[in-house]
């Protein structure tokens, strides 16, 4: 990570609801440090399986522009689970090497709960 940027997590309270819980999962496995600026870079991860045909990918949004794309072709034999997994490691080890901050999405809770355990 550069000197001086660290992934960050907004404060986001209540507002979110059900899929606020999830991001909440995220700070709690240790992956975000709560930050009092407002972050820059979003990061919205996502797993599927449609078929025989598994794939993961990530998009980094700023200014309501893509500005990073990421993908992945994985194996009939992947899950759905395996694929929001690699999605979420991806984005990761992206945001380690951004010199923003970035905030990390995911609906996946039980990604989510695997991290935190």
């Amino acid at each position: 990570m550069a000197s001086g940027s660290h992934v960050c997590f907004p404060d986001l309270g209540d507002k979110l609801g059900y899929f606020g819980d999830e991001i909440w999962d995220l700070k709690g496995a240790g992956i975000f440090s709560k930050c009092k600026i407002k972050t820059v870079l979003k990061a919205y991860t996502d797993g599927s399986k449609i078929n025989d045909q598994t794939g993961s990918a990530f998009c980094v949004i700023a200014n309501e522009a893509i500005t990073k794309t990421w993908k992945a072709k994985m194996s009939p034999a992947n899950t759905v689970f395996q694929a929001e997994m690699l999605a979420l490691k991806a984005a990761i080890e992206w945001a380690n090497t951004a010199n923003e901050d970035v905030n990390i999405w995911s609906d996946s809770e039980s990604s989510l709960q695997d991290l935190k355990s």
